[in-house]
């Protein structure tokens, strides 16, 4: 299903072929073998409807806007058949109702009707939510977006070490590159592969999954995550995506027109989450973006379920935060009203991006200056709470007293290069990389920390741990 980067750097991973039940045969086909299961009837596969001669049009009209779905659950495609009342039964649970229940209706099915099922339901509704062989879909990955105002404070490297923590607890996840800088995939990959990467063809990259919206040629292409480790993709930045900001800017004012166009553009990062997720099961979307207000990160944080914000206790960090706070709310409440009046069919994302907490970075006290670092570090707590929550504390408190404070992490020293050289996180060094001696000691550490926080992260997302 894509490309896998590891010791022998780039190179094609076999691809899993499932067949698309198109045809009115292949229906038929489907039909018997569903009768064929336990507990079903085999001559209860009744056609429930006709066709439905309709457009694409006439299927986004038909959409229910309440809940953000392109397609109504009973409506065909010229040319594909008839369906039985299992399949338009688990269509319709599709439409209405939440990833776990559709789970339900898969649950016993046997994995080759399972896919089948899946298949043709992607294939009959291709607006409606992506159907995969476990009964997930793309919109039950949540996404949590790393982003702070000022530059500078980490982010990029918390947000590299959480995604492979989260991987580690068992948690499928991607990693997003939308900093056109593309600092994170500069962490995860070599120059070589960033070169190949960027070179060759394929949605390996946002840019490339953009560049039909930017030439005006269609939606969205489909994404291609790289795996880099297990149960770990990555879609990899560009340097070209600094182009799609003044096209960002400009459909902005239009969504409150109505304007359809523009509301594609102002969602599609989070369309090519929802496509990547349904590719690849992930429960998990980490998304770095760069330490600016502008169309970019506007886009990217309304794909954004939820935010976890990275600080350094000094006074640029927590002048960031205040700038940060009166945006967001800014933002939340303009797509709000956007949404209010959208025309039904177009697949929105929600806008949430709700506030988790912070991460103070790099958390060492300076011998040269200790008593300016502990005067900034105590009022990170208020100005989260004021700005970034609109709602001011009664009372004082320190951060290691917050609840909104989910860790502090120190300066691992020189634990950082030695994982840049050795191209992996600074958790998983070992002797042959370096760490020996007390440096051994800060690895385990810097283990122990990360899993800390992964865990009370995955906690406020509601998503469960299933390693130890």
């Amino acid at each position: 299903m894509g490309l896998r980067f590891g010791t022998d750097g780039l190179c094609q991973r076999k691809s899993i072929a499932v067949t698309r039940l198109k045809d009115p045969g292949s229906v038929g086909g489907l039909r018997t073998r569903m009768g064929e299961l336990p507990g079903r009837d085999s001559q209860s596969t009744v056609d429930p409807f006709p066709e439905v001669e309709t457009t694409r049009a006439e299927l986004r009209k038909r959409g229910d806007r309440s809940r953000n779905h392109e397609a109504q659950a009973t409506i065909m495609g010229p040319g594909w058949g008839r369906v039985t009342d299992e399949l338009k039964e688990l269509l319709a649970t599709r439409m209405e109702s939440d990833r776990l229940e559709v789970k339900s209706q898969l649950r016993g099915v046997e994995g080759d009707v399972r896919e089948s099922i899946c298949a043709l339901a992607n294939d009959l509704v291709p607006f409606a939510y992506p159907c995969t062989g476990n009964g997930a879909e793309a919109g039950g990955m949540k996404t949590l977006a790393l982003f702070n105002n000022k530059g500078g404070v980490g982010k990029t490297t918390l947000a590299y070490h959480l995604a492979h923590m989260f991987a580690r607890l068992d948690v499928p996840t991607i990693a997003f590159d939308l900093d056109p800088q593309a600092n994170l995939t500069a962490v995860f990959l070599s120059e070589e592969e960033v070169e190949a990467l960027w070179e060759g063809a394929g949605g390996h990259t946002i840019m490339a999954c953009i560049e039909p919206l930017m030439e005006g040629t269609g939606d969205v292409a489909d994404p291609k995550p790289l795996e880099v480790a297990e149960r770990l993709w990555l879609l990899a930045g560009h340097l070209g995506l600094s182009r799609f900001e003044d096209r960002l800017s400009g459909e902005w004012p239009r969504g409150h027109s109505k304007d359809p166009a523009a509301l594609r553009v102002t969602s599609a990062f989070h369309r090519i989450m929802r496509l990547a997720a349904r590719d690849t099961e992930a429960e998990l979307g980490i998304i770095d973006v760069g330490p600016n207000l502008g169309a970019i990160n506007r886009s990217a944080l309304l794909a954004a379920d939820a935010l976890l914000i990275p600080l350094a206790a000094d006074l640029f960090s927590l002048k960031g935060l205040e700038n940060l706070g009166p945006s967001l709310r800014e933002w939340r409440e303009d797509w709000r009203r956007m949404l209010e009046v959208a025309p039904s069919g177009i697949d929105l994302p929600a806008g949430t991006m709700e506030p988790i907490g912070y991460v103070i970075l790099q958390h060492e006290v300076r011998l040269d200056r200790p008593v300016p670092f502990r005067k900034w570090l105590d009022r990170i707590p208020q100005v989260y709470a004021e700005k970034v929550l609109g709602s001011p504390l009664s009372q004082m408190l320190t951060p290691e007293e917050d609840p909104n404070c989910l860790a502090t992490l120190r300066n691992y020293r020189s634990l950082m290069p030695m994982a840049h050289e050795a191209r992996k996180p600074m958790f998983d060094l070992r002797a042959a990389d370096g760490a020996i001696g007390s440096h051994a000691r800060l690895v385990q550490i810097c283990y122990q920390d990360f899993e800390h926080l992964a865990r009370k992260v995955l906690e406020r997302l509601a998503l469960p741990v299933r390693a130890n």
